[in-house]
């Protein structure tokens, strides 16, 4: 449940939606058809009958309430989100790996936002349509909200006059991270 809410959260703000938004357990229930006297399965993912019994009040307690309402809420508050552009799946901006699940939005290409959410690997891809600058780039984690430094670095000349790219380290773990990178001021 917990990175499901996670992967729901930041796809959604990284592909354009602004506001707020959590959503839980019989938030979504409603005139639906969703079936409360058994477990569900999808992928690896089973949510039981206790926890589909959870109220809305409960909810705020998850972990996931912390990590989308104040880990990626100072997120992007640290930046000035509102000037993101979501790039969907547009390789002249990010060529994913295979086994790589992202959402991206830039600022120009000033200022990368990746989420890499494929909990069953640490691939990663490549940044395009960079600027030849000095970037610093970094992983957020998106369970703590820390930050760890991956310092600077000078994307390398695409082929073909496809700009400056990058090719993005493994993330720390097989888990769901953010990627930040961002041009550096001369």
């Amino acid at each position: 449940l917990e990175d499901g809410a996670r992967q729901q959260g930041w796809t959604a703000y990284l592909n354009g939606m602004f506001g707020q938004g959590y959503g839980a357990i019989d938030i979504w229930l409603y005139n639906s058809k969703y079936d409360m006297d058994k477990d569900s399965v999808r992928g690896p993912v089973t949510v039981t009958v206790e926890q589909k019994k959870t109220k809305w009040t409960g909810s705020l307690e998850f972990p996931s309430a912390t990590q989308l309402g104040l880990h990626m809420k100072n997120f992007f508050t640290a930046l000035q989100w509102w000037k993101l552009t979501p790039r969907f799946d547009d390789t002249n901006w990010f060529q994913p790996e295979k086994s790589a699940w992202y959402s991206l939005a830039t600022s120009d290409a000033d200022l990368y936002v990746v989420y890499l959410y494929n909990w069953r690997t640490t691939a990663t891809g490549t940044l395009r349509h960079m600027r030849p600058a000095t970037y610093a780039a970094k992983w957020f984690n998106t369970k703590t909200g820390e930050y760890t430094d991956l310092g600077e670095f000078r994307p390398e000349n695409g082929a073909r006059g496809e700009g400056c790219q990058w090719k993005i380290p493994e993330k720390p773990t097989a888990s769901d991270w953010v990627l930040l990178a961002m041009v550096l001021p001369k």
